[in-house]
């Protein structure tokens, strides 16, 4: 009986490992959603900050964005953009150098923004 008991601990153990795991991951959803949440709220509110043309502040918005997903690469961009249109070209440019470094569409991207809009060289 021993012997037999002994074979059922890994099972037992692995079965209790996937629950605390199925547990970690449904608990822990409700706080990425909120947090899902309130990005997608500054992204609106920059969103309608740009119709009116209110640049400041569609900048403030996005640079929370960026703040709280410091590797969206499309905040980042729009985030230049955003500075840029509302003359704000040093700092615009420091964010498109920074997104330079990047080897994807958003390095490409901001390479060609600082090239052609900003005459700067990366």
């Amino acid at each position: 009986m021993k012997l037999a008991a002994s074979k059922k601990t890994p099972l037992i153990a692995a079965a209790l490992l996937l629950c605390g795991l199925a547990f970690y991951f449904v608990a822990a959803a409700p706080g990425r959603n909120q947090a899902q949440a309130v990005i997608e709220e500054h992204r609106q509110a920059a969103g309608g900050y740009m119709q009116e043309q209110d640049y400041a502040a569609a900048a403030k918005e996005l640079r929370e964005v960026v703040r709280l997903q410091p590797d969206d690469a499309d905040a980042q961009l729009q985030l230049g953009t955003t500075l840029y249109k509302g003359n704000q070209k040093r700092e615009a440019a420091e964010v498109f150098k920074k997104l330079a470094q990047r080897d994807d569409y958003a390095g490409e991207a901001a390479r060609k923004f600082l090239r052609d809009r900003l005459h700067v060289k990366s």
